[in-house]
This record gives structure tokens, C-alpha cells and sequence, in this order.
């Protein structure tokens, strides 16, 4: 059985290195796009390069995703698939019906 596939709102949590002088804060995030023509459980799928914002207001970009499952020409996000920017980190929720290996 596959990973559960990523959806916008799903979130996601990481460190942010761009509030000096003091040093990366822990903060968690949404998914804020998706493949407007695929939805999983009535969401847009996430997908490589989807972005997420987080509280703190900084977005990160998704770099991981599945090595078999596309959407819309880009690999499925799934939980535990990692995102870099200001804030680094990973997807912690997902869809619970629907899955990419």
C-alpha cells in the first residue's frame, strides 16, 4: 500500500531560517495549491512544486513526491514528502482514501 496523497489544506510542518537575528522558528503550514483539474476526497491534489504557506506568512515550494503517480504532469505529493524555502520541512496529513506508491 502506497503513502496518502497530499490535498490543499492539508498541512504541514518545518523550521523557518528567515526571522534573524533569532534563530529558525518551528511553525506548521497549508497547502495552498493543487491540480486544478484532479481532486482527491473534493480537494486539488497537491504536487511537485504546489505551494504551502505558514504561519509565520513565508511559502515553501514541494520538491518530493511519488516516483509513479503524476497529476497533471507533475509527481503526487504525498504525507511525509518534503517542501524548502524560507521554511523547510515536511507534509503531515493527507487523504485518508486515497493513495500513490
Amino acid at each position: 500500500m502506497g503513502t496518502s496523497t497530499c490535498r490543499i489544506t492539508d498541512i504541514g510542518v518545518g523550521v523557518c531560517a528567515c526571522h534573524p537575528p533569532a534563530p529558525p522558528i518551528p511553525t506548521i503550514g497549508m497547502l495552498i495549491t493543487g491540480a486544478a483539474t484532479v481532486t482527491d476526497d473534493m480537494f486539488m491534489t497537491s504536487r511537485v512544486t504546489d505551494v504551502i504557506i505558514h504561519m509565520c506568512g513565508h511559502p515553501s515550494l514541494m520538491i518530493t513526491g511519488s516516483m509513479t503517480v503524476e497529476k497533471e504532469a507533475f509527481a503526487s505529493s504525498r504525507i511525509a514528502d518534503l517542501y524548502v524555502g524560507c521554511v523547510i520541512g515536511l507534509t503531515i496529513t493527507g487523504s485518508p482514501l486515497v493513495s500513490d506508491e
